[in-house]
């Protein structure tokens, strides 16, 4: 199995967030890994403690639009960030997988 390891600059701006992950996966399509892994808190990274934390839902358009990136390349993803769930927020890993399924880990 062929997988990349992503590093990024996240910040708390989830569409710049958004943006380089999807430029990371489009870039990778000429080595083809099967799956990208990234950092924690890809999605979003709180930078003053004193913020709000914004936690999506895994239906959330960011999520939407990487389902769509990942279908489109025949590439997965492994991202964490905030999720919201049920009213409770926390730190949650899930997986797009090469045809834009989503599953929480």
């Amino acid at each position: 199995m062929k997988i990349g390891i992503a590093q990024l600059n996240s910040n708390d701006d989830i569409q710049n967030n958004l943006n380089q992950i999807k430029k990371i996966i489009l870039d990778s399509k000429t080595e083809k890994p099967e799956v990208i892994f990234f950092p924690e808190n890809s999605l979003y990274f709180r930078i003053t403690p004193e913020a709000i934390i914004e936690a999506i839902d895994l239906e959330h358009p960011a999520i939407e639009e990487l389902k769509s990136v990942c279908k489109h390349s025949g590439i997965a993803a492994h991202l964490t960030t905030a999720i919201k769930e049920d009213g409770k927020v926390f730190n949650a890993s899930f997986m797009i997988d090469k045809s834009g399924n989503t599953e929480l880990l």
